[in-house]
């Protein structure tokens, strides 16, 4: 019963969180839940429909009135992650800056200056893709509302796959497996947590790859709902 009242208040806060054109359609899938024999299953059941709500505009578009409140929504997010991005981009150019004139050895130099050209490869990414949205946003009236949330969906699926994406991850990952290698060989530590950091560096950067992907692909489908859409009207 104790995971029952746990999906069902995870489902609850989702509901509150979403927007008010998702709330009926969450508010059926906390009713549906009593259908649900099985507890675990019902807190599956709750954690997708939770998930569903979180990402919204996944949801087919069923009027043209909600293409206004997609867009914003989607920008408020991105708006948000970018600058999450930014502060991320400058605290590891600032590291390691900081190692490249505490550490004379050529290798660990290297890896920082590689390290740093990463991070403001993804910083200008950020800035340039931040340009892109405002030009999309730059028309006013509800007949091109459609024409500027497509827009904003084509750049965000670009920046996720692509000359955009594989730049940056070849540009991100050299660094610092040359910085860690080079240091492991100045200050020799257990080759254990040596291999331990490479190793999680290296899952870190694998995620990526499906992760970003799977991003451009949700784009892409909303991009599709969205022709569907006009076709209708």
């Amino acid at each position: 019963m104790m995971i029952r009242r746990l999906g069902s208040q995870i489902l609850r806060v989702a509901i509150r969180r979403a927007g008010p054109e998702l709330r009926g359609w969450g508010k059926a899938m906390l009713n549906e839940m009593d259908a649900i024999e099985n507890d675990w299953a019902a807190l599956r059941w709750a954690i997708g429909g939770a998930a569903s709500l979180f990402r919204g505009f996944e949801l087919p578009i069923s009027d043209v009135a909600e293409v206004p409140e997609r867009f914003e929504r989607i920008q408020n997010t991105v708006r948000r992650a970018h600058v999450v991005g930014y502060l991320a981009c400058f605290l590891v150019m600032a590291g390691f800056s900081h190692y490249f004139v505490i550490f004379p050895n050529l290798g660990e130099r290297v890896g920082c200056v590689l390290t740093i050209l990463g991070a403001g490869l993804l910083a200008v990414q950020l800035y340039s893709n931040h340009v892109r949205r405002r030009r999309a946003a730059s028309h006013g009236d509800c007949s091109t509302a459609m024409d500027r949330y497509r827009v904003l969906l084509e750049h965000m699926r670009d920046f996720h796959r692509g000359t955009w994406f594989w730049s940056r991850m070849i540009a991100i990952l050299p660094g610092p497996l040359l910085f860690a290698y080079a240091f492991h060989r100045t200050h020799p530590e257990p080759l254990a947590s040596f291999l331990v950091g490479i190793i999680a560096f290296l899952v870190f950067g694998i995620l990526a790859i499906p992760l970003n992907l799977n991003r451009s692909r949700k784009f892409q489908r909303e991009l599709d709902r969205l022709d569907d859409l006009r076709k209708r009207l």
